[in-house]
């Protein structure tokens, strides 16, 4: 059972003119324009929490600042002590911290101006000279920024206080933004202000130092929705009501009072309310990271599966019309793979649309619909999953068998056969003239009849068996683990070889990838082909990511580790990474032999894993990429050889090479890039 909820809502329309001037980094005064809909935004997600949430009044702490003139929405100023101040804001969360008790839920949500100041924290901000702020109603008369960091320390603490909090932030987290504005007005600050020190330090600032986890894109044990990335701006714009609203608290409360039948997890709610703000702006992208997987400001978590999803569909679709899907060319996506498209909540069963992929882009595709179901009517739209249906035959992955004997090459045909092994992606090979060439996996019996997996030149997969049982090929159960296993190894190694065919993509020349064991010491770099950099066990890189481009960046670490596991490194908590132009990043990294594979006693063990960096011009999720390693996949239940398999691996099974000759966009497909380095640890 859960515990009592509490809500801190703080709203800001008004920021008046003081006698305490701001200056940005050129010398000019900054002007705090008045708003239109945060008062308003605020008043909604008070509804909403009371009617539907069921919070009790007396846990929601609201801090408004209504424009003076505006006669509808003044009579909510209730006295100085309601004001959205810095002090009110800060002693209100302090006093959520006070009040409530472990395993209560919090919730947090302000609309009101962003900002970026030069950094007070010049010790905790890798790479980066801003702080992105929250400007409080008495900015221009004593008051001060509320910092990302600071901010960040308040959130650890509820955390530390078992406190389960969900954070939304409907405000321009850049400042001065890079793209247009269009329709609407954006929430932001014109220029950068050029903090003053000590004067604009809070009185937290040493604790804050001491700490090194309070980045609010990389959140530890709360929920972060944020209306746009860093460089882009929220609107707030006059909807169909005659009303002004924050686009993002508009589309986020109609998609929890009107589009779902039961409370979704937070990544389910962000892919739908990100699909709905994205297809009328296509110029701000809602941000998301932290616990993921938890319901909405709720307790219990569901596990989810990564699939692509649906990025443009018409309301109401025909068969034949087009739609678009988020994932293309860097995710492995082929022309004539076919894909089912399921409402929200759902990743397999009957009851979807079933699609194929008529052009891939670099970070779409675009599909015709080819099958319509009486239950998808009205329920698919952007956000909703697409799981792979059927791959080409061309693109399946060739796996040989090779025996001198042909009465046991026969058995183990129609044993394959019978267990569903060239459904999805598996395709075996008897006849090996016409086996595709680069097919890295081959099945033997060795000298004991156990099955053996073994590469092009005759040569068993390491870190197969151990850790894994062997399979005796007499016993019946060994087919379909056998099949679970290839399923697995080949999933790994389409991830593996996901390159940009496109030699020349300015990505290449602007990004700069480097690791070391630390500032002055040996380093290699990505563009040292296949070169390895050797540590011990145990022992800490660290790997450098530089932008020496002109236009901001996103991009995701990713692990391709020795037992044929795949792990997001970094964020951890986040899909992606902004990497602004001349910023330098660094991620700290231990590497370590995984205690199934180290033996006792031996100094000889090395490991090898890959480090690869997906980086894109546009914000892209690669999650779809995660794979557990081959000894948990194992255990919890590959041994099937029928597609049991879950939506993240019938979509990882489409990741192959991508073919020069794939109907790819030549403008689009220089979007990506991808990077890697080789570390061996022993």
């Amino acid at each position: 059972m859960s515990g009592a909820k509490w809500a801190l809502l703080v709203g800001i329309d008004y920021y008046p003119a003081g006698d305490t001037p701001r200056l940005d980094t050129e010398g000019r005064c900054i002007e705090y324009n008045n708003l239109s809909g945060c008062v308003r935004d605020i008043l909604e997600v008070e509804l909403f929490l009371l009617e539907t949430m069921k919070v009790e009044p007396s846990h929601i702490i609201r801090l408004l600042a209504p424009v003076p003139q505006d006669e509808e929405l003044s009579k909510y100023a209730n006295g100085d002590k309601s004001k959205p101040t810095y002090k009110n804001i800060t002693d209100a969360l302090d006093s959520i911290i006070e009040l409530a008790k472990p395993e209560d839920l919090v919730y947090i949500h302000y609309s009101g101006h962003g900002a970026r100041a030069t950094t007070i924290f010049p010790n905790l901000k890798s790479g980066t000279k801003w702080d992105e702020a929250f400007v409080p109603t008495d900015i221009a008369s004593g008051g001060q920024y509320l910092r990302d960091l600071e901010l960040g320390l308040f959130l650890k603490r509820m955390v530390q206080e078992k406190l389960i909090v969900t954070v939304v932030l409907d405000c321009c987290h850049s400042g001065g933004g890079v793209r247009n504005a269009g329709r609407g007005t954006a929430r932001e600050v014109k220029g950068y202000y050029n903090s003053i020190l000590p004067n604009d330090l809070p009185i937290t600032f040493g604790e804050i130092e001491r700490n090194r986890s309070l980045i609010l894109r990389e959140p530890e044990g709360f929920t972060l929705f944020a209306a746009c990335l860093p460089e882009e701006r929220a609107r707030e714009v006059l909807f169909d009501d005659s009303r002004v609203h924050g686009v993002f608290t508009y589309c986020l409360l109609q998609t929890l009072r009107h589009g779902l039948s039961q409370t979704p997890s937070s990544r389910t709610l962000y892919q739908r309310v990100c699909g709905r703000v994205r297809d009328e702006f296509v110029d701000q992208t809602p941000f998301f990271a932290g616990e993921t997987d938890r319901l909405f400001f709720g307790t219990d978590v569901i596990a989810q599966a990564h699939t692509i999803t649906v990025q443009r569909i018409s309301p109401f679709p025909n068969v034949e019309e087009e739609l678009d899907l988020a994932g293309g060319a860097s995710h492995g996506v082929h022309v004539g793979s076919e894909y089912a498209v399921y409402p929200f909540g759902r990743t397999s069963g009957t009851g979807s649309m079933r699609v194929e992929v008529k052009e891939v882009h670099s970070l779409k595709s675009v599909a015709t619909i080819v099958e319509l179901n009486d239950e998808t009517v009205g329920k698919i739209e952007p956000g909703c999953p697409a799981v792979l249906l059927k791959l080409p035959f061309k693109e399946k992955l060739h796996i040989t068998f090779s025996s001198a004997e042909t009465v046991i090459v026969e058995k183990f045909a129609r044993d394959w056969n019978t267990h569903g092994g060239n459904n999805g992606w598996l395709q075996l090979v008897i006849d090996t003239k016409i086996s595709n060439s680069s097919s890295p996996f081959c099945v033997t019996l060795n000298g004991k009849g156990e099955y053996v997996i073994e590469d092009t030149y005759g040569t068993p997969i390491p870190n197969i068996t151990p850790p894994l049982p062997p399979l005796p090929g007499e016993e019946p159960w060994a087919i379909p683990r056998l099949i679970g296993r290839l399923r697995h190894l080949s999933q790994f190694h389409a991830v593996k070889k996901i390159d940009n065919p496109d030699g020349t993509s300015p990505l290449r020349g602007s990004l700069l990838l480097e690791i070391s064991k630390g500032p002055g010491l040996p380093s290699i770099q990505y563009s040292e082909a296949g070169a390895e950099y050797r540590i011990r066990n145990k022992e800490k890189i660290y790997l450098c990511l530089r932008n020496h481009g002109t236009e901001t960046v996103y991009f995701a670490l990713f692990n391709l580790e020795p037992l044929f596991g795949i792990s997001q490194v970094f964020p951890r908590r986040a899909d992606y990474e902004p990497l602004e132009a001349g910023q330098l990043f660094i991620i700290p990294i231990k590497m370590s032999i995984p205690p199934e594979l180290a033996q006792p006693g031996s100094q000889s063990v090395s490991i090898l894993d890959i480090l690869k960096v997906f980086v894109t011009l546009e914000p892209a999720s690669f999650r779809s990429l995660v794979l557990p390693d081959i000894k948990k996949a194992e255990l919890s239940g590959f041994r099937g050889g029928k597609e049991n398999q879950n939506g993240l691996q019938q979509l990882l099974c489409n990741l192959a090479k991508p073919r020069r000759n794939a109907t790819y966009d030549e403008e689009d497909i220089r979007d990506w890039q991808v990077m890697e380095v080789r570390v061996r640890t022993g």
